[in-house]
């Protein structure tokens, strides 16, 4: 007796060993956890529009009110909010953000009601436009969903590594 559970205990346990010599956990070390930071905000469509629902960035820095956009931008009225990785990376005085820098911009319409979201992640070391993730959500329908969105960056190529909203947030 103790031979066969011996005998289906090693069956039982060669069965659940991957070949690789995965042990089965999900580890997602990426180039934004070597580098200190960590994309935390879900990037495509799929995850990112119910987070954005969820309004999990509610808790992020933000800016006092909901007020007309500045300069060039087409977003009408907005609200910004950064995540903590972003605003360490300003007050570090980086002109190259860390990984996992986050922000997400509410759309307002001219009545006060929020429309939708423009968000920038950015995914990887460099200053190049296809190192930040680019979304935006109007209405219910995602018109930018893309690394190095060239819409998004003949605006923002003139930021603080692409990213405009003045800091510290008004």
């Amino acid at each position: 007796m103790l031979r066969q559970s011996l005998a289906l205990l090693i069956l039982l346990t060669a069965a659940c060993t991957d070949p690789d010599g995965d042990d089965g956990s999900t580890s997602e070390a990426t180039a934004a956890d070597e580098s200190g930071g960590g994309v935390d905000v879900p990037t495509g469509q799929a995850a990112l529009s119910p987070w954005l629902m969820a309004e999990n960035y509610a808790g992020w820095a933000a800016e006092s009110a909901v007020h007309a956009a500045t300069g060039t931008s087409p977003h009408g009225m907005v609200r910004t909010f950064f995540d903590d990785v972003l605003v360490a990376s300003f007050e570090a005085g980086n002109t190259e953000h860390t990984v996992g820098s986050a922000s997400v911009k509410e759309l307002y319409d001219a009545g006060g009601t929020r429309v939708g979201w423009a968000v920038m992640v950015k995914t990887a070391a460099g200053t190049d436009a296809s190192n930040w993730y680019w979304y935006l959500e109007s209405n219910g329908s995602a018109s930018t969903d893309a690394n190095g969105a060239g819409l998004c960056e003949g605006c923002h190529a003139p930021g603080v590594d692409r990213v405009l909203t003045p800091y510290p947030l008004q």
